[in-house]
């Protein structure tokens, strides 16, 4: 997800995060200017929250014990009962089981990458190429995208999201195609599979903790997970320059 400031990048991860924690779903916050979501730093549902180096580093860590214990679970799986599931929703059926999708949410991508440690880097990566399969997903936002900082974290990203950007080399970086450059209506993105769309704001009572409480625990009361569609439009398809 990419885009200048103050277009909406950082109100599309709050509508992803609203979306995740409907779900009932834990989530996990690497924000360095701690102004994303500095809600969720007290929340109960949180998985991990990182606001500086060293509790981002502490985050991944975790992140990256997650996903070598899940990936033990499947081989076990595999070697007692001959199953191979393909994600953790077939995994859950097989076992009986009901292990969560986290969701980690990185705003400002590139200053992350760039502050931690190499070893950390790495578990990224692998969390990257090798984790979707046990339910550990990375959302990536950034103000600027290029070679250097997509790296090859962002060379895994299935879904990419491109709000106004300063030129078409960006747009082209981030989505694929031109034309983000071109946008003024705040909200409004590029995606490289709906074509644009446009997110709605987040009122700020909705980003109030016990709001966010309310939403995780009521689908925990229904006892099954909450039917919560993102707040997005899908434009009018046009013609686009590749």
């Amino acid at each position: 997800m990419g885009g200048l400031t103050r277009y909406g990048k950082s109100n599309g991860l709050r509508v992803l995060a609203l979306q995740i924690i409907a779900q009932g779903w834990p989530i996990a916050i690497f924000d360095f200017q701690n102004r994303t979501l500095p809600q969720l730093e007290d929340a109960s549902f949180k998985f991990a929250f990182g606001k500086d180096p060293d509790s981002c580093m502490a985050g991944i860590d975790k992140l990256y014990e997650e996903y070598v214990n899940r990936e033990f679970l499947f081989k076990k799986l595999g070697s007692s009962k001959k199953i191979y599931p393909d994600d953790i929703f077939s995994y859950n059926i097989a076992t009986g089981e009901d292990l969560k999708p986290i969701y980690t949410l990185i705003d400002e991508w590139a200053e992350l990458r760039s502050s931690i440690s190499d070893q950390h880097n790495e578990k990224l990566i692998s969390i990257s190429r090798l984790a979707a399969k046990y339910g550990l997903f990375l959302v990536m936002g950034s103000q600027v995208w290029n070679k250097d900082t997509v790296g090859d974290v962002g060379t895994q990203a299935d879904t990419r999201i491109c709000f106004k950007v300063k030129d078409w080399q960006q747009s082209k970086v981030v989505c694929g195609r031109k034309g983000a450059e071109a946008f003024e209506t705040r909200g409004r993105a590029m995606t490289n599979h709906w074509g644009e769309i446009q997110f709605y704001f987040v009122p700020p009572e909705q980003l109030e903790l016990s709001f966010m409480e309310k939403l995780f625990y009521k689908s925990k009361i229904k006892g099954e997970e909450a039917e919560v569609s993102i707040p997005i439009s899908i434009l009018e398809p046009k013609s686009q320059e590749k």
